[in-house]
C-alpha cells in the first residue's frame, strides 16, 4: 500500500506477474472481502487496469520472489480483509502508532 498508493484490497490482490517492468505495477484487480476472489478494480468493469508507478525499494523487495499472490492466503486465495485490518491496528498499538493512523492513511505516504 505505501509507496504505490493502493487500497487494502488492491494491495491483498497485487501478484508478482503484476509487475510490468522494475516501474510499473498493472493493477487488474483487488481480493475480495472475504478472499476468496479476485474483482475488478472498484470503479472499474472486469478488464479495465490502473497502471501505477513502482519506488525502487518495492521493486527491490519483489524482483525475485515466485509468481503468484504476493499476500496468499492460509485458507483462502488472499486474506480476509478484517484479519488484514485487525492485524494492522495490533501491530501499530504496538509500535505505539498514533490510535488515528488506519491501513487508508498508508495510500497517502508515498516515500520514505
Amino acid at each position: 500500500m505505501r509507496g504505490c498508493g493502493l487500497r487494502i484490497e488492491e494491495a491483498l490482490g497485487v501478484h508478482r506477474e503484476d509487475f510490468r517492468s522494475p516501474r510499473i505495477l498493472r493493477l487488474t484487480g483487488q481480493a475480495s472481502r472475504d478472499g476468496s476472489k479476485k474483482l475488478p478494480l472498484k470503479h472499474r468493469k472486469r478488464g479495465e487496469y490502473r497502471d501505477v508507478v513502482v519506488p525502487g525499494w518495492l521493486w527491490e523487495m519483489v524482483k525475485d520472489l515466485p509468481e503468484g499472490p504476493l499476500c496468499p492466503g492460509n485458507y483462502r486465495f488472499y486474506p480476509r480483509y478484517e484479519t488484514v485490518r485487525q492485524q494492522f491496528h495490533g501491530a501499530a498499538k504496538n509500535e505505539g502508532i498514533p490510535a488515528g493512523f488506519r491501513p487508508h492513511s498508508l495510500r497517502h505516504v508515498l516515500s520514505a
